[in-house]
C-alpha cells in the first residue's frame, strides 16, 4: 500500500510513518521543509514539499495544521488553527478529484488526547 501522510512530522505522524514502514508499506510525506523532515523521519520515506508530486497513493492521512501547543489560544490563534486544517483539507479534496487513481482510503485527524469522563462538565 502506498500511503500519503500530511503532517508526518509531527508525534503522530513519525510514529505512524514507522509503522507503516514495518509493515510494507510505502510511504510519501509531504511537508513544508524536506530537509527537516529527513532528520525526523526514515530514510524511506519519499519527501515531497508538492501534492503535484505526488501521485498513486492507496490512502491520504491528513495530520496536517497548525501546531496546537504553540503558543496561548487567542481568538486569532484559534482561527489559524482552523484556517489552517480546512485549508489542507480543500488541497487535498482538489488533489484527489484530479487525480487519475483517487486514493480508496483517507482519514483526518486533529490534536490529540482523551480526556476521560468529564461528567457534567
Amino acid at each position: 500500500m502506498r500511503v500519503l501522510i500530511t503532517g508526518g512530522t509531527g508525534f503522530i505522524g513519525q510514529a505512524l510513518s514507522r509503522a507503516l514502514i514495518d509493515q510494507g508499506s510505502e510511504v510519501v510525506v509531504l511537508t513544508r521543509d524536506v530537509k527537516a523532515a529527513a532528520q525526523q523521519l526514515p530514510s524511506s520515506v519519499e519527501l515531497v514539499d508538492k501534492l503535484s508530486q505526488v501521485s498513486g497513493c492507496d490512502a491520504v492521512v491528513n495530520l496536517a495544521g497548525a501546531n496546537l501547543s504553540d503558543k496561548r489560544w487567542s481568538d486569532g490563534f484559534k482561527a489559524t488553527l482552523q484556517q489552517s486544517r480546512i485549508d489542507v483539507t480543500q488541497q487535498l479534496l482538489d488533489w484527489v478529484e484530479a487525480a487519475d487513481k483517487r486514493p480508496h482510503t483517507w482519514i483526518n485527524g486533529s490534536a490529540i488526547g482523551y480526556y476521560g469522563s468529564r461528567g457534567d462538565e
